[in-house]
């Protein structure tokens, strides 16, 4: 049998702040991410348009991934004219206002 090495308690704390790390219960992290969700979401009502990964991000739609997403444009699910290609990004974005008519917003 291997003896127990164990160190002070002190210098576990220092580790932990060093490193930036805390101890918490998860219910409050859970917590924490559901409201950093609200916070997504109201930011993204405020904007005219978003990309793919802010609407991802705020976890709004019911697809996870970009290619799930492009598939829905293809199908027509948002009318013409409420997703555009950014000229200076050349991403494609998605008016926030077809998310308001569709009820994900």
């Amino acid at each position: 049998m291997q003896p127990i090495n164990v160190i002070p308690v002190t210098e576990f704390t220092d580790f932990l702040k060093t490193n930036g790390l805390v101890i918490g219960k998860a219910s409050e992290f859970v917590g924490n991410m559901e409201f950093d969700l609200q916070v997504k979401r109201a930011n993204l009502k405020k904007l005219k348009a978003a990309t793919f990964k802010q609407v991802l991000d705020a976890k709004i739609l019911p697809v996870k991934s970009k290619t799930a997403l492009a598939y829905w444009i293809s199908e027509g699910k948002f009318k013409e004219g409420e997703t555009y290609k950014c000229a200076k990004t050349k991403r494609l974005m998605i008016l926030t206002s077809a998310l308001v008519r569709l009820n994900y917003l």
